[in-house]
């Protein structure tokens, strides 16, 4: 079951990681490839502007300065091939172009930017110094872009991606091409893709052994909680079925001799109360966890007087301890105001009581102490009875657990367990100490803040 679930939870985790990791990858293509396409539209739409105004764009060839610009003109009877580029091109400002490309070495390096100007009938008449084609493939090339819808976008001419622009001319009739070679930029994004696909594996395969780390520390709690819900399940049956069992062996005494009056069978009845009322005890404690755990917290906080509520709770077992010969001193500091729910605190006292009581001889004592540390204050209920051991000391406050595994105290184990639960439930600490041999020490931390004030007083 275990490893089923395992598995599960290393799958998820790794699944979710990936799709994440994919989201954002996609998103970033998308977002640079946006980001990109408006801004080479920004910048084509100026160059555009600077031509019909014949001004000449810094990134064209010619003198220094922006002089007027001089058009490559061309004539039907041309043989018109591509001429050279000149000196390479700064990249516009906040764009991530870089020079034009260049070729093998001895050759001229091609353009990444050039235009061309369109008659009212569509024929070239002119175009930029420098081009990176022929003249059939530039007619071939206009006469694609001409007939899309979109005035600006990209298109695809022999395996080159540009990015074109059209608009009107403004010297003439006609219309106005630009062109922006797109390769160099898809040649980046086709790097950086092709990395991010990599890195994207790689981080995939180490997510699955951190998912897989990641799940085996989620299932510690999970099998802590399954194995104390199965021990908690087991042990209560068992505490169960003990005083049913005494109920029924009393009962079927008392049916055997059904013709003696009921003051005959006071034995067995007086039994089967001591049997009921410690089933009722068990169930209620059971019950009180229950609500714990489902966050309904029992409890009742007021201000009261702390060390006068522990003098109350210790009283009943003076006897008891006197019975026993045991010695019952307290040593408690006076005028200690409390915040929280008095009768769950005295039913702490009461389980620390009866705890010490019954794992101390004949002849020891307990000592009862409460005292101010600070803006706390601990109770201490120390005895000398036969102590725990120091491997078993974290285990006392689990349901059900004892460190007899006889069980000839007379507890059930869900004390220490209840007493834990009403002091958490107080913003407070409760843990063990001993000395093999020589008893053990519970104390109790409590915080002594002060009440919120209620609304309207």
């Amino acid at each position: 079951m275990f490893r089923k679930l395992l598995l599960k939870l290393t799958v998820l985790n790794a699944s979710v990681i990936a799709i994440l990791f994919c989201a954002l990858i996609t998103g970033a293509y998308l977002f640079a490839q946006y980001d990109l396409n408006r801004h080479v539209e920004f910048f084509l739409s100026k160059v555009a502007a600077d031509i019909n105004a014949g001004r000449r764009p810094p990134m064209f060839p010619g003198p220094p300065g922006n002089g007027p610009l001089k058009d490559s003109s061309l004539d039907s009877s041309s043989s018109f091939t591509p001429g050279p580029a000149g000196p390479p091109s700064p990249p516009p400002p906040g764009l991530p172009f870089g020079p034009p490309d260049e070729s093998r070495e001895g050759e001229m390096p091609r353009p990444t930017l050039f235009y061309a100007k369109l008659d009212s009938t569509g024929a070239i008449v002119s175009t930029s110094a420098s081009l990176p084609l022929a003249k059939d493939q530039l007619e071939k090339l206009a006469q694609v872009v001409v007939q899309r819808p979109k005035p600006s976008g990209q298109v695809t001419f022999q395996n080159v991606v540009y990015f074109y622009h059209v608009t009107a001319r403004t010297d003439s009739p006609g219309q106005l091409l630009l062109f922006q070679n797109f390769e160099r930029e898809r040649d980046v994004f086709r790097t950086i893709m092709t990395a991010l696909v990599v890195i994207g594996v790689v981080c995939f395969i180490a997510s699955l052994f951190g998912s897989l780390f990641l799940a085996r520390r989620a299932m510690k709690p999970i099998q802590k909680s399954w194995t104390q819900q199965r021990d908690f399940l087991a042990d209560a049956s068992h505490e169960l079925r003990t005083p049913l069992a005494v109920i029924q062996a009393n009962l079927d005494v008392i049916q055997s001799n059904s013709d003696e009056l009921v003051a005959e069978q006071t034995q067995w009845l007086n039994n089967i109360d001591e049997s009921v009322k410690a089933m009722a005890s068990l169930v209620e404690s059971l019950l009180f966890l229950a609500r714990i755990d489902s966050q309904q917290h029992p409890l009742d906080k007021k201000l009261f007087s702390l060390d006068q509520a522990i003098a109350t709770a210790t009283a009943p077992y003076n006897l008891l301890a006197a019975t026993k010969k045991i010695s019952l001193t307290t040593d408690l500091e006076r005028s200690l105001d409390f915040y929280g729910d008095e009768g769950r605190i005295k039913q702490v006292v009461g389980i620390l009581l009866d705890n010490a009581i019954r794992h101390t001889a004949e002849g020891g004592s307990v000592n009862v102490v409460l005292k101010q540390i600070n803006k706390s204050v601990q109770l201490s209920v120390s005895d000398t009875g036969e102590g725990i051991p120091l491997d078993q000391l974290n285990k006392v406050f689990e349901r059900f657990y004892q460190v007899d595994p006889a069980r000839n105290k007379g507890g059930t184990g869900l004390g220490l367990s209840i007493a834990k639960c009403i002091v958490e439930n107080h913003d407070g600490g409760i843990h063990a100490s001993c000395t093999p041999g020589s008893g053990a020490s519970f104390f109790v931390r409590l915080p002594l803040a002060a009440p919120h004030p209620l609304k309207g007083s």
